[in-house]
Order: structure tokens, then sequence, then C-alpha cells
């Protein structure tokens, strides 16, 4: 045999079983490492996935019990005045009656 690329290249070919399978071969050997090299890449990929929805989780919880603090004190604050107004309106009208 010839020390030429293109001879080796043929060589190879008629050892594969010709240059279709020899593609074939090469191009499924190469879907399998590539798939490989992607295992890595999913697992990051995953785990910053899962990192950002529980960041997201943790914010949407807080600003939630924020609105939530905030409606409260909003309402506590209405009952408040209410009671002072009615207290209020109370005693003026119980020193009016003594008088």
């Amino acid at each position: 045999m010839q020390e030429w690329p293109y001879a080796e290249l043929t060589s190879m070919a008629k050892q594969m079983g010709g240059p279709q399978k020899m593609i074939e071969t090469i191009t499924s050997n190469a879907r399998t490492e590539g798939r490989m090299d992607m295992i890595p890449w999913l697992g990051a990929a995953a785990l910053i996935g899962a990192g950002a929805k529980w960041g997201y989780d943790k914010v949407k919880g807080y600003i939630n019990n924020r609105k939530k603090a905030k409606e409260e004190a909003e309402r506590a604050q209405e009952v408040l005045v209410k009671i002072i107004a009615e207290e209020t309106l109370g005693d003026s009208q119980a020193g009016e009656a003594t008088a």
C-alpha cells in the first residue's frame, strides 16, 4: 500500500465496509462523543435553573409578605382611627350630657 493520505483513506474505507459505512460510523461516533460532552453542561444548566427558581420564589415570597404586612398595617390604622374617633365622640357626648 502507498503512504499517500488518499490511499490510506480508501484503504480505511474498504476495511470499514465502504465509504458510506465509514461516514456513518464516523458520524455516529461523533454524536456519541458530543452527547457525552454535553452532560456536564446539562447538569450546570439544571443547577442554574434550580437556583434561579429558588431565588425567584424567595423574592416573590418576600414581596408578598411585605404587601400583606402593609395591608394589615393600613387596616390596623383604620381600626385605630375609628376607635379613637368613637371614644372622642363618646367623651364629647358624655361631657355634653353632664353639662
